[in-house]
Order: C-alpha cells, then sequence, then structure tokens
C-alpha cells in the first residue's frame, strides 16, 4: 500500500510539479541573457533611444520643409501645366490662320522681282558692253596712226589742267562745258612699249640646258633597254666606296704633309745648323707646317674642283645628243 501511495505521489509531482522545469528555464535565460549577451540588449536600447531622439530633434523640421518645399513645386507644376495648355491653345488658334502663309507668298513674289530686275540689269549691262567694246575698237588707236607738225598734242598733265580750269569756269557761268565734248573726235596716241634685245649669252645657256634636260630625259627613258644602264655607276657600293678611299687618302696625305713640316722645322733646321732654343724650334716648325697646309689646301681644292667638273662633264655626255 506504501508502495502505490508512493507512485500516486511521485505521479502527482511528475504532472503538477514544474518547479525543477521552471529552475532549468530560468538557468538558461540567465546564462544566455546575462553570461553570453551580457549588455547588448541594453546597448540596442540605447541605439534606438539615439536614433529616436535624432529624429525626433532633426528630421521632422526636415519633413516640414520638405512639405512646403512640395507645395511650391506643386504650385509651379500647375503654372507649367497652365503654360502649356496657353500654347496649345495658340497652336490649335495659328493652325487656322493663313497670315504666315500670305506673308510667305507676299515675300516670294517679291523675291521675284528682284530677281528679274537683276537679271535684265544684268543684261543691259552686258549688251552696253559689247557696243562700248565694238565703239572702242573701232577708234583709231594702232600703230599706223601718224602725227604732222600741224597736230596738236596734249598730254596728260594738259587734260588734267584742262579739267580743272573747265570745273572753275562752270562754277561761275550758267552754261555748263564738258571736257569730253571738247575732245570728241580727237585721237589718243599711246606711246610704243621699247623692244628690248635677248641677251645672246643668256639664249645660248637656255639652250644648253634645254639641251641637258632632253638627254637626261632620253637617258632615264632608254635605261631599262640595256642591262649596263639600268643601274648607274653612281649608285653602285663600290663607287661609293672608290670615292670614300680617294678622300680618305687625300685627307691622310694632308695630315701627313703638315706633320713632315712641322717635323723639318722643328727638328731638321736644328740638325743642319746646331742647337736652337726650343721656342725657335716650335715657332719654326709651326711657319712650316701652315705653309705646308696652306698648299695642300690649294691643290686639294683644285683637285676636287676638277673632279666636279669631270662628273658634270660626264653626266651631260651621257645618252644620245637630241637637236
Amino acid at each position: 500500500m506504501t508502495d502505490v501511495v508512493k507512485g500516486v505521489s511521485k505521479v502527482w509531482d511528475r504532472l503538477f510539479d514544474h518547479r525543477g522545469f521552471l529552475i532549468g528555464e530560468i538557468a538558461f535565460t540567465l546564462r544566455e541573457f546575462e553570461q553570453k549577451r551580457k549588455d547588448t540588449e541594453v546597448d540596442n536600447l540605447f541605439k534606438a533611444i539615439e536614433v529616436i531622439t535624432e529624429i525626433k530633434d532633426t528630421e521632422i523640421d526636415r519633413l516640414k520643409q520638405a512639405a512646403i518645399q512640395i507645395d511650391k513645386i506643386n504650385e509651379s507644376l500647375e503654372i507649367a501645366v497652365q503654360l502649356s495648355d496657353n500654347f496649345t491653345k495658340l497652336e490649335e488658334k495659328y493652325k487656322h490662320d493663313n497670315t504666315l502663309e500670305d506673308l510667305r507668298s507676299k515675300r516670294k513674289i517679291v523675291w521675284d522681282k528682284f530677281m528679274d530686275d537683276i537679271t535684265s540689269k544684268y543684261s543691259e549691262i552686258n549688251t552696253n558692253y559689247e557696243t562700248k567694246e565694238e565703239e572702242l575698237s573701232k577708234l583709231p588707236l594702232n600703230e599706223a596712226s601718224t602725227v604732222t607738225d600741224t597736230d596738236k598734242l596734249l598730254s596728260l598733265e594738259d587734260l588734267h589742267w584742262l579739267h580743272n580750269y573747265i570745273q572753275k569756269q562752270n562754277q561761275n557761268n550758267d552754261d555748263t562745258i564738258w571736257l569730253h565734248e571738247l575732245i570728241e573726235g580727237s585721237e589718243v596716241i599711246l606711246p610704243k612699249n621699247e623692244k628690248i634685245p635677248r641677251n645672246e649669252e643668256l639664249d645660248k645657256r637656255c639652250k644648253r640646258l634645254k639641251e641637258e634636260q632632253a638627254n637626261r630625259d632620253y637617258f632615264k627613258m632608254t635605261k631599262n633597254v640595256d642591262n649596263k644602264r639600268r643601274v648607274l655607276p653612281e649608285d653602285t657600293v663600290g663607287y661609293q666606296l672608290k670615292q670614300m678611299n680617294r678622300h680618305l687618302v687625300a685627307v691622310f696625305q694632308f695630315i701627313m704633309s703638315v706633320i713632315a713640316g712641322f717635323v723639318f722645322g722643328f727638328i731638321g733646321i736644328e740638325l743642319l745648323i746646331g742647337n736652337l732654343d726650343f721656342g725657335f724650334r716650335l715657332l719654326l716648325g709651326i711657319i712650316c707646317a701652315l705653309t705646308i697646309a696652306l698648299a695642300e689646301l690649294y691643290f686639294l681644292a683644285k683637285k676636287l674642283n676638277e673632279d666636279l667638273q669631270f662628273e658634270y662633264s660626264s653626266e651631260n655626255t651621257k645618252g644620245i645628243k637630241l637637236d
């Protein structure tokens, strides 16, 4: 019997006694919120309070200002809509108005009339020009005009003086006199251009240059006929090397001649005469070297001039001479 009572009491405790469960939940809650999360919730609450206070202090005023701006924008939009409606009404009104078309047609008529006047005036100018040209061609302004002793000649200065005198007389008199009426029927005699004789030397030079150019053109035209003439000697590498060797030899000879002259003046004279001062020997060497250098430069320039003349004459004699 006692076992039954104990079992029933245990059933009662298990069904209706929640202290153990509550103690476990409380311990879990304390461990979760106090030990793990600590003051996180408190910090979140403080942050929420700060955001709320900031919104209360600043954002509400901004919202009020935005509401005022929205009202102004609405008013501006209403005005713009009214203006657009007015433009549409004006457009509809002027669609049925023919004033612009009438003005365009009037301007077109005026423009056509203007163009007709211009063309007619151009045609009149052309016809007048042709008639005046014919009249001038009939005037005796040719070389056959002769001047006799009885003819009265007026120069350009005389005509200027006569024109000024007539203007002064016309200011005082009622009868107007014109210069063209006075000289009507007169003949204009123009001075002849002096013929300058051609220079014979210039003619010969021009003829020679034409022949040289013709020879060069003929040589270029017939160069591909002969294999030997397809490439000019001046274009080959051997010719260039030969010319370079010639110039190098000339320069080497010039340097050696100057050195030999200096050695002769510095050492040779001392060997012939005897002991001399060092400065005097140096002066003699420089004088001899300069003398030989000037002589070598003269002969070198003369040789280069002869080479250039030879090349020029060889270029002119290439090909067949054309008369």
